[in-house]
């Protein structure tokens, strides 16, 4: 009967345990989107033909290597546990350091939400037939990806622009539980 009671007496520690290290777990993967928030970033999306700015490739003095900012790592470092925290903060709305100077706003450059970084991330950090089209070879902004899985960075600005992010995080999150995708650490990052 001792062991019993014994046995009862951890399940019970561990029931208690497991919700508080849910939440704090859960804070902290907040955290790392707050983070990105703030973040110095300095990534410029642009509306011309060969608009491949992103978060994940930040070049450095060795040509041979791309850099990201530590904050976009910490979120990529994650591993495949990153797909959900950034599909649940794609309809974000927070402005980050990054702009945009496409379009309309070629001569006064807007921040761009971090649900769009979010979204930057997410492209480069999958794959799966669902979301990118295989083997091409377009550039430009929302190139490669199907429709209904992109947004612009100044979706903000234009109509509808919260339902449209919030119609593309639903799409992301089915594929994303369907497992139509998965997480692939972007190739020209060196870990660590």
């Amino acid at each position: 009967m001792r062991t019993t009671a014994k046995l009862n007496l951890t399940l019970l520690v561990l029931l208690l345990l497991s919700p508080a290290q849910v939440s704090a777990e859960r804070r902290g993967r907040e955290d790392l989107i707050t983070a990105l928030v703030n973040a110095p970033l300095r990534t410029v999306y642009s509306d011309n033909g060969a608009a491949d700015a992103t978060v994940t490739a930040v070049t450095t003095e060795d040509t041979f290597r791309k850099d990201a900012a530590e904050q976009v790592r910490a979120i990529l470092d994650l591993g495949p546990g990153c797909l959900p925290l950034l599909i649940a903060h794609l309809d974000d709305q927070r402005l980050t350091g990054a702009t945009f100077d496409g379009g309309r706003y070629r001569h006064a450059p807007i921040r761009v939400p971090v649900g769009h970084v979010c979204l930057d991330i997410l492209l480069h950090a999958t794959s799966g037939q669902t979301v990118h089209y295989a083997d091409c070879a377009d550039d430009g902004l929302g190139a490669c990806v199907r429709a209904g899985y992109y947004f612009r960075p100044d979706v903000l600005l234009r109509r509808r622009g919260v339902g449209t992010m919030r119609q593309i995080k639903a799409r992301w999150d089915r594929a994303y539980w369907a497992k139509q995708v998965r997480f692939e650490y972007p190739a020209w990052l060196k870990r660590g």
